[in-house]
């Protein structure tokens, strides 16, 4: 992906600022209660409140909302996505990696209480693996994300290391171990690293001070690191026989150019079409699976230290709420339109669900970003024609 000068911080300080310029009024920590109707059943404002509790009332001829999902909501995240997903999310409730937090669903709640239909609320978008307590674009999250060896909560190699946060989701309490050993990490100290995300692409430069920064995420518990593979199983509660076994065998399968993949190829290779499209001259999705790097090679662990890296699954945002017609007006059931009530952003993009070739390529190829500007482009459009 291509980031955006600033990334997300970056792209709202310059709205903002035109908004300045504009003489747009700007309420901060202001939460949106409930959307004000007339007799006419059109949307003429916004009821809400400070974080002082304080009531504010926003008289409009049009509402556009663009609050974002729903994932800080651990109780809807159970209600729409399932209870395990609200458990294993990192960005709903506790923020331990990535959350930005705030995003409660308000907005989506006062469209539906208004007669909004309901679409997408029942999927999320997972995004990636990340390491709790550190950075998506960090050094140790780059580290864990290679696919040396992963293993389960029981230490038990469970996948050919590929499409980490599709795996997360499906592990208990939604994580994995990443487990590498020394002459991996020396390795990415003095070469590169190979696999990469849209957060850390792929580099073929060396990750500089590695060893100081792996030490620094140890001693804050971020990472475990143990002397012997013994000790690692011990720290991570592992059956060490059990374990020591699986390595064993991981080992000769490397040197014997033999690695298992006990699960399969990637979701949609070899044949199977999968749930998103093929890139231009592409047949399936592994031409698509690791857009930024390749993976690295198999790898023998057996020069200690060893290290365990946590990857969580790091959920990127609930993707439906609303449905909207094309001119981005929030519908009622019967498909017919809510006057002067507008929304674009996550909390409509349920379109892009899987099903629909063309907003999967959107999706797919254009990111997240580019539905965000260009359905709130379009919102304002329209909501300045229904004015007119």
């Amino acid at each position: 992906w291509l980031m955006l000068e600033g990334e997300g911080p970056g792209v709202a300080v310059r709205l903002q600022g035109q908004c300045n310029e504009l003489g747009v009024t700007t309420l901060l920590n202001t939460t949106g209660k409930s959307l004000i109707m007339d007799e006419n059943g059109q949307c003429v404002g916004v009821n809400a409140e400070t974080a002082a509790g304080d009531k504010v009332t926003v008289n409009a001829k049009s509402v556009i909302v663009a609050t974002g999902g729903f994932v800080d909501n651990e109780e809807m995240l159970a209600e729409y996505v399932g209870q395990n997903q609200a458990d294993a999310s990192t960005s709903g409730g506790n923020l331990k990696a990535g959350g930005t937090g705030g995003r409660m669903g308000e907005g989506i709640q006062m469209c539906w209480d208004v007669g909004a239909a309901k679409f997408g609320q029942e999927w999320v978008a997972y995004s990636l693996t990340t390491v709790p307590g550190c950075a998506i674009d960090s050094p140790v999250h780059r580290v864990g994300y290679q696919g040396y060896l992963w293993v389960n909560n029981s230490g038990e190699r469970f996948s050919n290391e590929s499409g980490g946060f599709m795996l997360a989701c499906d592990q208990e309490h939604g994580f994995y171990w990443s487990i590498l050993d020394q002459s991996m990490i020396d390795f990415m100290s003095t070469n590169n690293t190979l696999a990469g995300t849209c957060f850390t692409p792929s580099t073929n430069a060396p990750i500089e001070g590695l060893q100081e920064i792996l030490d620094a995420a140890v001693e804050k518990g971020f990472v475990l690191k143990a002397d012997t593979l013994e000790e690692l199983a011990d720290k991570l509660n592992f059956n060490k026989a059990d374990f020591l076994t699986y390595i064993m065998q991981y080992n000769n399968d490397v040197k014997a150019g033999r690695i298992t993949n006990p699960f399969g190829p990637p979701p949609g290779g070899d044949g199977d079409e999968g749930a998103m499209p093929p890139p231009p001259g592409g047949d399936d999705d592994d031409d698509m699976m690791f857009p930024m790097g390749e993976m690295p090679n198999p790898h023998p662990l057996e020069k200690g230290p060893f290290y365990a890296v946590i990857m969580k699954m790091f959920q990127e945002n609930a993707v439906g709420g609303m449905t909207i017609d094309e001119n981005t007006n929030v519908v009622r059931p019967d498909g017919t339109p809510i006057p002067g009530l507008y929304a674009c952003g996550d909390n409509t993009r349920g379109i892009m669900l899987p099903g629909d070739v063309g907003v999967q390529y959107i999706e797919t190829y254009l990111s997240a970003m580019t539905y965000a500007m260009c359905s709130g482009f379009l919102a304002a459009e329209k909501a300045i024609d229904f004015v007119s």
